[in-house]
C-alpha cells in the first residue's frame, strides 16, 4: 500500500468517527469509497484543464554505489521538472528520513556511508554521492508539462489526500455537508494553483509593424 493511500485512509477513518462513532466500515468498503472519491476528483480536475499538480513516486532499490538515475535507468525516474521534496530509507525498510538538496554541487571527495543524505537535481538526472547499501527513495516532484498525466489506477498525488478524505467521509456518512465544503475548499485552492502557474508563464509580445496603429 502506498503512504498517500495509507494516509488517506486513516483520515477518512478519522474523519468519520467524528461525524458518525458508531458507524462501523469494512475495510472494503472503506477502499470503494477512497477510490470512487479519487475518481471523481481526478475526473473533475483532469476536465478542467489542470497540468502542474506535485506527484509522488517511490524508488525502490536504488543499489549500492548508485550516483545518477534518469529516465533510462534501473530504476528510472519520470520527466521532472523539479523535485519539491526527498526522503530515503534502507531498501525495505519502513522509516522514511529526509534528504538535503545542496545549493551548488555535491559533497567534493565525500565518503559513502549506509545513507544518501545529499541529492541533486540538474540536466535532468537526480544525482547522489552514493550509498554502501540498496536504499529506496521517495520523491515529490512537478513533471514536466508536457508529460503531466492525471493517472487513476494509484494514488499519486499528495495534494489530494485531504480532498478525497473529506469527499469518502461524506459518502460513508450518506451526506456530510461540512465535509463536502472542506473539500471544495481544498479543490479550490489546486486549482488556484494552477492557474497562477499558468499566469505566470511567459508570453511572447507580437511587435508591431512601424507606422501601424492600434484601436
Amino acid at each position: 500500500m502506498s503512504d498517500l493511500l495509507d494516509a488517506c485512509i486513516r483520515r477518512t477513518v478519522e474523519l468519520v468517527a467524528l461525524a458518525k462513532p458508531d458507524l462501523i466500515l469494512t475495510d472494503p468498503r472503506l477502499k470503494e469509497l477512497i477510490n470512487s472519491s479519487y475518481e471523481t476528483i481526478v475526473l473533475r480536475l483532469a476536465n478542467q484543464g489542470l497540468n502542474s499538480l506535485r506527484q509522488e513516486i517511490v524508488l525502490e532499490e536504488i543499489r549500492a554505489g548508485t550516483t545518477e538515475l534518469t529516465t533510462t535507468s534501473d530504476p528510472a525516474i519520470p520527466e521532472i521538472s523539479q523535485i519539491i521534496r526527498a526522503w530515503e530509507r534502507a531498501y525495505g525498510g519502513t522509516s522514511w528520513t529526509e534528504m538535503r538538496k545542496v545549493i551548488d554541487h555535491l559533497p567534493v571527495n565525500a565518503t559513502p556511508a549506509s545513507n544518501l543524505i545529499w541529492y541533486d537535481f540538474r540536466n535532468g538526472a537526480l544525482q547522489f554521492v552514493g550509498s554502501t547499501g540498496a536504499n529506496d527513495v521517495k520523491l515529490h516532484f512537478a513533471p514536466r508539462a508536457a508529460s503531466f498525466t492525471m493517472p487513476r489506477d494509484a494514488f499519486a498525488f499528495p495534494d489530494l489526500v485531504n480532498p478525497v478524505a473529506f469527499m469518502s467521509a461524506s459518502r460513508a456518512c450518506g451526506g456530510f455537508p461540512y465535509y463536502d465544503a472542506e473539500a471544495e475548499k481544498d479543490l479550490y485552492y489546486i486549482a488556484s494553483l494552477d492557474t497562477h502557474s499558468k499566469q505566470a508563464n511567459p508570453v511572447r509580445l507580437r511587435r508591431r509593424r512601424s507606422g501601424t496603429r492600434r484601436y
